[in-house]
């Protein structure tokens, strides 16, 4: 059996690197060649990391595609509202026991629409975007986490409401204005 040869020269490519230069240069005994990533920065990487894949790319490039590979939506949910939806629960201490893929089932569940006031909803954006989501799920109750058995998809503007007053006292009033209205007419 014949050992392959391995004729590395200016123009090869491994990966998104290219090899730009035939100086090579040395660091702890490791041969390291000047290359160039798809996105234009250069720097020297050595051979052993091209030649079994262990550098692809870039470390910019490399974080862009670690960051794709994390943010990946499921139905309507994109990937980045998710990702900000849950960072901020984790802000405000509240541990997530729901996946996106269950809050997604839970969205079409409510028909695309409010669980408390029944209006259509639609979702897009991170949470509180007003130009593109009319969406936010919320917890029923003030329970330490959000899990399937206690979320549900409202309006934003409700959301905002209940955020401020709470869920009974939003309720309490909604009654009342609903009573008043009756009164009234």
């Amino acid at each position: 059996m014949m050992n392959k040869i391995l004729k590395i020269q200016v123009g090869t490519e491994f990966g998104k690197w290219t090899i730009i230069s035939d100086k090579t240069i040395k660091k702890n005994n490791v041969t390291n060649w000047k290359c160039q990533c798809k996105c234009g920065r250069k720097q020297f990487v050595p051979l052993n990391n091209l030649m079994n894949s262990l550098s692809t790319c870039c470390k910019d490039c490399s974080k862009i595609k670690a960051g794709k590979k994390r943010r990946t939506g499921f139905g309507k949910i994109s990937g980045n509202m998710w990702s900000q939806f849950i960072s901020s629960l984790r802000k405000k201490n509240i541990d997530v026991n729901i996946r996106i893929e269950e809050a997604w089932n839970l969205f079409l569940l409510q028909e695309k629409k409010c669980a408390i006031s029944g209006v259509d909803i639609h979702l897009s954006g991170y949470p509180y975007d007003r130009d593109k989501t009319s969406a936010v799920l919320i917890r029923k109750d003030n329970s330490k986490d959000f899990n399937m058995s206690n979320s549900y998809w409202v309006h934003k503007d409700i959301a905002l409401v209940i955020e401020k007053l709470g869920i009974k006292k939003f309720i309490s009033y909604i009654y009342k204005v609903s009573e008043t209205q009756k009164l009234n007419k």
